[in-house]
């Protein structure tokens, strides 16, 4: 929506409302191409998204060709991101939001942006400049983000992801694919689980009051519990400056007590967000902080 891509774009004269409002999914890596309309449900978000012909489950191009698809996954150019709203997660109309990404500037409303994709087992690494003034890399989920300076508002990112599995030391083999990248520039920033893993552990005793923006008052809530949460890395060019902040999301549910506050949030949600356990499942904003050049908290619940 055109909307959301100003509010975006706002970010460039450090605004950060939309990171501190709207909790993200940015994921556009795996393709699901089809040949009509078609309902592709979202594990992540539990929403039900409807494509056009030649849509990919969360990446769109102009057309179903799968080279369009491979260019995009190997980060050789800036793509045009337009922002969506996935779902609807509270009574103030907070929403989850995700990128679409295109080649080409979709309906001329679009947000010109370097996006870094994730892959199972590999660092995945781009050179990012003058080009585009905003960055985004995947959502991570126990993966590491880095930043190496050539100076002049030239940097290298990387995104770097190891899957576990019995027998192995994800984040020993995580560092040691870091180590075997060519590129010479110095490391100026290395951001991974060990910084977003316990900031989400603090603030997860927070979730009743991060409730509230959504419209559910702390004393109508018996327990809450992170589902799952996850680290987004934007990063915002001015002149020939970068600065990188990452925003933390979780998924929360909550259980709230007694059947006239059950049908208060029935009208709020729908049966699709609270189940006849009484429980409600939704998305909090956690965390905002700039992370690179400097490191300061701008939102945390």
């Amino acid at each position: 929506m055109e909307e959301l891509n100003v509010e975006f774009i706002k970010m460039a004269r450090d605004n950060m409302d939309f990171l501190k409002r709207y909790p993200m999914v940015v994921d556009p890596q795996n393709f699901e191409w089809v040949t009509g309309d078609q309902e592709t449900h979202n594990p992540m978000t539990g929403s039900t998204v409807k494509h056009r012909t030649g849509v990919g489950k969360t990446l769109m191009t102009s057309g179903t060709d799968m080279q369009t698809a491979k260019y995009i996954s190997h980060k050789t150019a800036p793509v045009y991101a337009d922002f969506n709203y996935l779902e609807k997660t509270g009574v103030n109309n907070k929403q989850r939001v995700g990128p679409s990404l295109h080649l080409n500037n979709y309906g001329g409303h679009c947000v010109k942006l370097f996006y870094l994709p994730w892959k199972e087992d590999r660092h995945m690494s781009m050179v990012i400049d003058e080009q585009a003034d905003f960055f985004m890399t995947a959502s991570m989920h126990g993966c590491r983000f880095e930043v190496k300076d050539f100076g002049n508002g030239m940097l290298n990112v990387s995104h770097t992801n190891v899957q576990p599995g019995p027998g192995i030391d994800a984040q020993a083999k995580v560092l040691k694919l870091i180590r075997d990248d060519s590129c010479g520039a110095p490391t100026a920033l290395s951001f991974g689980k060990d910084k977003y893993f316990p900031d989400a552990s603090r603030c997860i005793t927070a979730t009743r009051r991060g409730l509230m923006p959504m419209g559910i008052l702390p004393e109508h809530v018996l327990s809450a519990h992170v589902d799952t949460y996850l680290a987004n890395v934007i990063g915002v060019r001015q002149g020939n400056k970068w600065k990188f902040y990452y925003q933390l999301t979780c998924y929360v549910e909550a259980e709230i007590h007694g059947e006239t506050t059950k049908r208060r949030y029935l009208g709020m949600f729908g049966r699709k967000k609270v189940d006849v356990s009484h429980k409600v499942k939704i998305d909090v904003v956690l965390k905002v902080a700039e992370i690179w050049p400097e490191e300061a908290t701008i939102y945390v619940l």
